[in-house]
C-alpha cells in the first residue's frame, strides 16, 4: 500500500497574529458592550419618562376631578357666613368658613422646596337616601350610613341633600339614633328619595417621605383610611387662585377665599430611580406671552427624570348659587 505524504508547510498562527486577533475581538466586544449599555440606559430613561408621564396624567385628571367638586353641598352655607368645625388629623380642632381654606404657600427654590397645600370642603360621600321625612327637622335614612354620622365634634355631622330647594347648603346633625337623624334647623324642601351626602374637608398635599413622593388627599372623616393616594411619583405641587377682583394670585388671602373662581396648578413628576448622568437640570414654565415665569423647579443634579404638567379648573359650585336666583 502506497504511503501518503504531505507536501505543504506545517504552519499555525504566530503569537503576533493571535494578539492582533484578540485585540480586534476585544475592540469589537467593547463596542458591542458599550452599545448595549447605551441602549439599556436609553431604554431605562425612556421607560422612566413614560412612567413619569403616566403618573402626571393621573395626578392632573384626579386633581381636576376633586377640585371641580369644591363647594359641593356647602358653598351657599359658607356664603352666608356659616362655619363648621371638627378635628384636623394634623392640627387638632380646626374651624372652616369657606369651601377653599387653609391655603399654605411655599416658594423655596432648589431641591429643598416645599409643596403648597390647601383644604377643600365638599359633599364627598353619598351615605344614603331619605326614606321618610318624619318631621320638619327629622328624617329616616334608607340604610346605615358609611362613614357613620355623628352629633359629636368630628367632621361627620354635616349633611347635604340633592336635589333640595335649600340650594347648595349643609345641615348640622343634632341627634342620631340608628338611621334616624335630626337637625338643628328645618329641612325645608327635603323630600323622600333625596340623596344624602356627608360634607367634609380634605387636604391636598405631598407626602414628606424621602422614600417615595406621593400626592394624596388627607381625609377628615374616615379614621381607618386617612390618606387617599391621588398619584405616585409626584415630588412637588404649586397652586394659584383666581378671583374676579384680583386675577391670579399665589395666596388669595383669608378674606378672598370664598371669591375664588378658578384654580390652576403645576405638578412635578419624578422617576423612582436615577437613570442618567448627574447633569444639572432646571424646569421652567412661562406664561402664554412668554414674559413671566409661572413655575420653576430646580436645579437638580441627581439623575432622576423630571417633568411638569399643569391644569386649570373652573370651580362650578362657586359660579352657580341659588341665592335669590343669582348666578
Amino acid at each position: 500500500m502506497a504511503g501518503v505524504s504531505w507536501t505543504g508547510d506545517k504552519k499555525g498562527l504566530t503569537l503576533v497574529e493571535i494578539l492582533i486577533a484578540l485585540a480586534a475581538i476585544s475592540i469589537i466586544s467593547a463596542g458591542m458592550v458599550a452599545a448595549f449599555i447605551s441602549h439599556n440606559r436609553m431604554s431605562a430613561a425612556e421607560e422612566a419618562r413614560i412612567k413619569v408621564q403616566m403618573n402626571l396624567r393621573v395626578a392632573v385628571d384626579r386633581l381636576k376631578n376633586v377640585l371641580r367638586h369644591a363647594g359641593l353641598g356647602c358653598y351657599d352655607s359658607f356664603d352666608d357666613d356659616r362655619t363648621m368645625s371638627g378635628v384636623d388629623p394634623d392640627n387638632g380642632t380646626i374651624e372652616i368658613s369657606s369651601f377653599i381654606s387653609h391655603v399654605e404657600r411655599h416658594d423655596i427654590p432648589g431641591t429643598d422646596m416645599k409643596s403648597d397645600s390647601l383644604i377643600l370642603t365638599y359633599g364627598f360621600k353619598k351615605i344614603g337616601s331619605v326614606s321618610e321625612v318624619l318631621e320638619k327637622d327629622r328624617i329616616m335614612l334608607d340604610r346605615d350610613p358609611s362613614p357613620s354620622v355623628t352629633a359629636g365634634g368630628e367632621f361627620k355631622r354635616y349633611l347635604s341633600f340633592f336635589p333640595s330647594l335649600q340650594g347648595n347648603r349643609y345641615f348640622q346633625v343634632k341627634t342620631v339614633n340608628g338611621r334616624e337623624v335630626s337637625f338643628f334647623e328645618d329641612l325645608a324642601g327635603v323630600m323622600s328619595g333625596n340623596k344624602v351626602f356627608m360634607v367634609s374637608p380634605v387636604r391636598i398635599k405631598i407626602s414628606q417621605s424621602s422614600e417615595e413622593s406621593l400626592l394624596f388627599l388627607q381625609n377628615f372623616a374616615y379614621g381607618s383610611s386617612l390618606y387617599w393616594i391621588i398619584a405616585e411619583g409626584i415630588e412637588h405641587i404649586r397652586f394659584q387662585y383666581y378671583t374676579e377682583d384680583h386675577g391670579w394670585q399665589d395666596d388669595p388671602g383669608k378674606d378672598s377665599l370664598q371669591d375664588i373662581r378658578k384654580i390652576r396648578f403645576w405638578v412635578l413628576g419624578k422617576s423612582s430611580n436615577p437613570v442618567r448622568a448627574h447633569e444639572t437640570q432646571t424646569l421652567e414654565i412661562r406664561d402664554q406671552q412668554n414674559q413671566e415665569v409661572v413655575y420653576r423647579a430646580g436645579p437638580f443634579d441627581d439623575g432622576h427624570v423630571r417633568m411638569v404638567s399643569t391644569g386649570t379648573v373652573y370651580l362650578r359650585n362657586a359660579f352657580f348659587t341659588n341665592r335669590a336666583g343669582q348666578k
